[in-house]
């Protein structure tokens, strides 16, 4: 008997290993934060809020339309960078 994997499951934990490779971008987000207040540089910490929020949305992203573990493998959001090549295990 095949082994059935739910797709619907295999989404939570997609989304958990986007929220796992945020972590540490929203941490460096933060220390270069804290500098560009530091030194009153509004225009970046304007694109600093801009990135954190764009990397807080990511895990609003629809997956509705994926129906297969193959294509929900292939989905990685841009703003995480490069898909790590262990993230399956």
């Amino acid at each position: 008997m095949p082994i059935k994997i739910s797709v619907k499951k295999a989404k939570v934990i997609h989304v958990n290993r986007w929220r796992e490779v945020r972590k540490p971008l929203l941490e460096a987000l933060d220390v270069e934060q804290m500098i560009a207040s530091e030194s009153k540089d509004e225009e970046k910490q304007g694109e600093i809020i801009a990135k954190k929020q764009e990397l807080r949305d990511v895990t609003k992203t629809p997956l509705s339309n994926i129906k297969t573990i193959k294509r929900l493998k292939t989905t990685w959001p841009e703003c995480l960078g490069t898909k790590p090549d262990n993230i399956y295990g």
